[in-house]
């Protein structure tokens, strides 16, 4: 089970890397370099500053996540354009990314099911808390790994924390032996998370995740490193029957070696309604970008709504083409999608109640 996630996560990083994005202007890294500029300004003039004063001055920053966020911008800030090509480009949106981290939560409520219908006690890691069986929990969830090993062989490191205001981890670490490699393993890591704040008719949420893998190759052995890290800002609008318009950016990392490559996303007015189509946004773009080269998606549910789904793409400006929709990792995969939409939903449903 733990073997097929890593799978999943490992078959999406590598669509990820073929995503290439990033925008003329990255509002956060903008804000961020003319701070530390200012400061280092107002820092040359004023005599009475002190070598310990500068020492400890750093760009502020308003997130949920000042523990990451500053080490992340500044390797935004210096990582290399990735390469965009059309017929290699997977649509992803901000909202994709943000199934990213759920894949843990599903692993271990799985395992717990499993548990269950076997008529045994789940241990490993261990879950303080109780898994809500639809929307979010209205208290914490806690699952801690503390280096324990399952029956499977996994063992688990870290911890996350999973509540109504989102998903927190702690260095959340899966460690799965190689069966013929010894002393290898397959890894699979999870640190930030997201959070949510709710207002009078929208969800603002704020993620920043860092994934991490290491993959064994079976054949020779050989270690395959992989890794995602993406900060974002979304706004869900609620609206009539149950429909959603979502407004976001992301900057997403792609370390490959000794390199990082960064691109950008941005969703515009993506609108999810069920009641119009099911498998895929009604209408709205999304932008992906790596400063030089974009990639411009339509959604048309509206129009045509197809059982697979499908967007026009505009590469650089060229005549649309239609491509297809489904990937793991976009939001218009139609079972990953409209089961967040509808988390959200629910969520929303029961504050405003």
């Amino acid at each position: 089970m733990t073997l097929g996630l890593l799978g999943l996560l490992l078959a999406c990083g590598e669509k990820e890397a073929n995503e290439d994005t990033g925008v003329d202007t990255v509002e956060p890294s903008s804000e961020n370099t003319d701070t530390a500029e200012v400061e280092d300004s107002d820092t040359d003039t004023e005599e009475t500053d002190t070598s310990d004063t500068l020492d400890t001055e750093e760009p502020e920053y308003t997130t949920d996540f000042p523990e990451l966020l500053p080490e992340f911008m500044d390797r935004f800030a210096e990582a290399s354009p990735m390469p965009l090509e059309s017929d290699t480009l997977d649509n992803t949106t901000v909202m994709g990314l943000l199934t990213f981290n759920f894949m843990p939560i599903m692993q271990v409520q799985e395992m717990m099911s499993a548990a269950e219908q076997s008529g045994t006690v789940m241990t490993c890691p261990e879950v303080q808390g109780t898994f809500p069986e639809e929307g979010l929990p209205t208290e914490d969830v806690i699952v801690t790994g503390n280096g324990c090993v399952d029956d499977f062989g996994t063992e688990y490191n870290g911890s996350f924390v999973y509540n109504a205001d989102g998903i927190r981890y702690s260095e959340f670490e899966m460690v799965m032996a190689h069966p013929t490699c010894t002393g290898l393993s397959n890894v699979v890591g999870f640190n930030g998370g997201f959070d949510m704040n709710m207002g009078v008719s929208d969800i603002n949420i704020e993620s920043l995740l860092i994934f991490s893998s290491v993959e064994i190759g079976d054949a020779d052995c050989s270690e395959n490193i992989n890794e995602i890290q993406y900060h974002m800002n979304a706004r869900v609008e609620m609206g009539a029957n149950d429909s959603q318009t979502i407004h976001g950016h992301a900057d997403v990392l792609f370390p490959v070696s000794s390199t990082d490559y960064f691109f950008t996303i941005d969703t515009i007015e993506q609108v999810m309604d069920s009641t119009v189509c099911e498998t895929e946004p009604i209408s709205g773009e999304n932008v992906m970008s790596n400063g030089s080269d974009e990639a411009r998606f339509t959604f048309d549910g509206a129009t045509d709504c197809d059982e697979e789904p499908t967007q026009m793409l505009s590469f650089n400006g060229e005549s649309p083409v239609e491509v297809n929709g489904v990937s793991c990792s976009t939001a218009s995969a139609p079972g990953m999608m409209m089961w967040i939409s509808g988390l959200l939903g629910l969520l929303f449903v029961r504050r405003r109640q």
